[in-house]
């Protein structure tokens, strides 16, 4: 009786357990299934401001004065915010607690949080004016005026000047010389200038005045805005080809242009192309003997006058395609590779092309050297390269190699410290910065994504933001009013790599270089099919003469090697070489073995 009493209460105990394990469960799958609520806003009776909420499984939600975000149990959440014009961030304060970072980031979080931000007022320096003498006013005025453009007018006598868009005024005395000038809006150029009764067409005019005058200026369509003018054909040495190229001329509307430049002659033929709108590209080809290759030349829209000289490899001289990978130009803006060279101190370039490819070619001339340049509005990078038949290298553009900023007393830069880290520097020595703001972005499936948004009251700042995905590139921007001017600076910072193999494929032959940069791109020659083949033959021919008589291996490997060099494929030729010097050694050494046992 006993025993069937403790057994019914032992399973009783049991099923009271399971219903209260089964009820805290439900209520546990209930409060992670209940978003909580975080908000941002501002305190201290400060307006304004940008604030900004992200959950690490819930997205991000920013607004003005006040924004909230629903996020999950146990995610990570950031605050940030932009403090209003005039004031400085201070701290956070969540109604227990102080915090002074921003952004400020709460780790797995478990229940909702109103996080109010207070701020500083920035002092406004003051200045004391400096009384100025009252100028003497002058009897005479002379404008410069026009629908557009910007007008300049100087004083010949005296030096003075004035220079305004729009409208320019300068005073001035009688038996003064004036000159006018005017700077017309893009794609017009100067008709004339007009005073009410006469005429004038220089730009500048100079006038020689006894009375006020207004000139007006009318402007005329610049019809023919871009001209090429193209030079040759040469060889890569500066000679003139005895040929004849053909050459094709690309334009944005898909139309085209054919023409040749003739050097039967033995002089450089020529030819000037004048456009309304930028030409694409031009290519020219050869197929004359054993020449038979094209090379491109792409336009930068940017260049209204363009010289282009014609080369074809040197007549004596092999030449390879060569494949150029680019591994990254994140955050560059019309980005192009060229390879050139120098001709009697003349800088020459053999192609161009736009980087709209990942792996764009080139035909380059075996043993020639050659300037590679990388170019984006950002800015130029060169490095030079001598052309090798398999020469395998990498080339790295580095951070600070384009430098984007205008005023020679800023200096700016910014770079990936490490997976985690990007730092971003403003310095203004002349003081005439009033205000930085740093955006830090990422492209992620096609979105830019705003990961931090700061506006400092300095004028040099130093920003270290430690948030950054290692997987992700990143792109920091850098506006700051100086002297009442808006500038802006775009600085690329790319994934981090490995320094002992940077682009995956290819070891880096730069090992002390610091693991980020803002670009990059390695070139390897082409083997093709039948190089690869016939390398593989005269292989086997070697072992076969080799295994019948060694000194026939050695006289077959060192013939195979220095026409393998012959021929170019400096890299294949070792191995031959190698074997031969190998085979030499084999055979004096079995010779002196056969003379110990005949002693």
């Amino acid at each position: 009786m006993k025993r069937k009493l403790w057994t019914q209460k032992t399973f009783s105990l049991i099923v009271i357990c399971l219903l209260a394990v089964s009820i805290f469960s439900v209520d546990l799958s209930l409060v992670k299934a209940q978003p909580l609520v975080c908000s941002a806003s501002g305190g201290g009776g400060v307006s304004g401001g940008v604030y900004f909420i992200s959950g690490s499984g819930t997205g991000y939600a920013s607004g003005t004065n006040y924004v909230s975000l629903n996020v999950n149990y146990f995610d990570d959440v950031q605050f940030s915010v932009t403090p209003p014009s005039g004031y400085a961030f201070a701290n956070w304060f969540d109604g227990t607690n102080i915090f002074y970072d921003n952004p400020h980031t709460i780790s797995v979080i478990t229940a909702g949080v109103d996080m109010v931000a207070y701020f500083n007022a920035v002092p406004t320096p003051t200045a004391t004016p400096i009384p100025s003498p009252t100028p003497t006013p002058l009897p005479y005025t002379a404008t410069a005026t026009g629908s557009s453009g910007t007008y300049t007018i100087t004083n010949l006598n005296t030096g003075a000047s004035s220079t305004a868009a729009t409208s320019s005024s300068l005073q001035f005395t009688a038996g003064q010389t004036l000159s006018f000038s005017v700077i017309p809006p893009t794609g017009y150029t100067l008709d004339h200038w007009s005073d009410g009764v006469n005429t004038y067409s220089a730009n500048p005019q100079n006038l020689v005045l006894s009375n006020s005058i207004t000139l007006t200026a009318s402007f005329a369509l610049v019809t023919n805005n871009y001209t090429y003018q193209l030079y040759g054909p040469y060889y890569e040495d500066g000679s003139v080809l005895h040929g004849i190229v053909n050459v094709k001329m690309y334009q944005t509307d898909n139309s085209t242009y054919s023409f040749i430049l003739n050097g039967t002659s033995g002089f450089a033929d020529s030819k000037v192309i004048y456009l309304s709108k930028p030409a694409q590209y031009f290519t020219w080809n050869i197929s004359s003997g054993d020449l038979n290759y094209s090379r491109v030349y792409d336009v930068m829209d940017s260049t209204h006058l363009d010289t282009i000289h014609l080369t074809v490899p040197d007549i004596n001289d092999p030449y390879n395609i060569y494949q150029f990978t680019i591994s990254d130009f994140f955050g560059m803006s019309d980005p192009f590779l060229e390879a050139s060279i120098n001709v009697n101190g003349q800088t020459w370039v053999t192609e161009r092309r736009a980087l709209t490819v990942a792996t764009p070619s080139f035909t380059l001339s075996q043993w020639h050297s050659y300037a590679l340049t990388f170019r984006c509005n950002q800015g130029v990078y060169s490095q030079s390269f001598s052309a090798e038949s398999t020469l395998t290298t990498n080339l790295l553009v580095l951070p600070g190699a384009f430098p984007t900023n205008t005023l020679t007393s800023v200096t700016t830069n910014a770079y990936r410290i490490n997976g985690t880290s990007i730092q971003a520097s403003y310095l203004d020595p002349s003081l005439n910065t009033t205000w930085i703001n740093f955006v830090i972005s990422h492209i992620d499936n096609n979105n830019i994504i705003i990961d931090f948004n700061q506006t400092v009251p300095s004028s040099s700042y130093t920003l270290t933001w430690n948030y950054a995905d290692a997987s992700f590139d990143y792109t920091v921007e850098m506006k700051a009013s100086y002297a009442g001017t808006i500038c802006t600076y775009d600085y690329p910072c790319g994934t981090v790599l490995s320094s002992s193999n940077p682009f995956g494929v290819f070891t880096n032959l730069f090992g002390s270089l610091p693991l980020y940069w803002q670009g990059g791109f390695m070139v390897y020659a082409n083997f093709d099919l039948t190089q690869l083949v016939a390398i593989a033959l005269i292989m086997l021919a070697l072992c076969v003469g080799s295994y019948f008589s060694m000194t026939l291996g050695c006289g077959l490997s060192w013939a195979v090697g220095l026409f393998l060099a012959w021929a170019g494929w400096w890299q294949a030729s070792v191995g031959p070489l190698i074997l031969g010097g190998i085979t030499v050694g084999l055979i004096i050494w079995v010779e002196a073995k056969k003379k110990e046992r005949e002693f």
